[in-house]
């Protein structure tokens, strides 16, 4: 017997005032739904649905490893025609890869990247949280923060990974680290820091906003929902001052990065 089980369709909007494709990536829990439904809110771009650029529901479509496959899907999707419109991609694509899959994609005039940075202890801590809140093996259960982020990526949080990482924390640094290195190299990546997005949020998302060459007479902030929540762990006062101590001591190996959060500017 022949058994053909349904597969999940894609489904994403187009509309015809849109003319360039906005991919938004980060680091798990550095404020990606935030930024997200920051854009919706303040432009034709749509979280509903968003495209969730991952293995599911993507796996069978994409060669997450092969670039050009990568930069052929995204265009393939950009536009669609018909009756002699052409309509762009609004809704938006979420994507937690690092930087290395896009890179045909890089200095394209039709695709936008917004890299969205979270200081590593709030990131970090929310990781924490993210991956005891499953009941499948997204990661190693650890019982504290510290146990957790020297631990080596393991499970299911591996497939965002181009290599092997001797602890989480080395796998956040570096893949902060090579988006903000090729933001460098290319006009359509723009960084964003999750503390301006937060604490300076109107400038902030007219400043996203003028990269895509939108504009917005009132700018709106988007409730704190349609986020990915999880359940918080309580965790002693001593045991977060020990955390800290060590990101913070950890960040000296990166030195790209402590212009960003050694500075305390978050």
């Amino acid at each position: 017997m022949l058994v053909d089980l349904e597969k999940k369709k894609l489904q994403f909007s187009s509309e015809s005032s849109i003319n360039k494709a906005i991919v938004i990536c980060s680091h798990e829990r550095s404020g990606t739904h935030f930024l997200m439904n920051s854009i919706a809110y303040n432009s034709n771009y749509s979280v509903e649905p968003f495209i969730n650029f991952d293995y599911l529901p993507l796996g069978d479509i994409v060669n997450f490893h092969k670039p050009d496959n990568v930069h052929n899907f995204i265009e393939k999707i950009s536009y669609v025609e018909k009756d002699n419109i052409k309509y762009g991609l609004s809704s938006l694509i979420k994507s937690h890869h690092p930087a290395y899959i896009f890179k045909n994609c890089f200095n394209s005039d039709d695709i936008i990247f917004f890299y969205i940075h979270r200081n590593p202890i709030d990131t970090l801590l929310s990781y924490w949280n993210f991956i005891n809140h499953w009941d499948w093996h997204e990661g190693p259960k650890e019982k504290n923060p510290i146990n957790f982020v020297k631990s080596i990526p393991e499970g299911q949080m591996q497939r965002y990974q181009k290599k092997s990482y001797d602890s989480i924390f080395v796998r956040w640094a570096n893949h902060v680290s090579e988006w903000v290195e090729i933001s460098k190299k290319y006009k359509n990546i723009y960084l964003v820091k999750y503390h301006d997005l937060d604490n300076d949020f109107d400038r902030t998302m007219n400043d996203i906003l003028n990269f895509v060459g939108l504009s917005c007479e009132k700018i709106i902030r988007p409730q704190k929902k349609n986020y990915v929540l999880t359940n918080k762990i309580n965790i002693h006062d001593n045991e977060l001052k020990k955390f800290k101590h060590f990101i913070n001591s950890s960040l000296s190996e990166f030195p790209i990065l402590r212009e960003f959060y050694e500075k305390k500017n978050f």
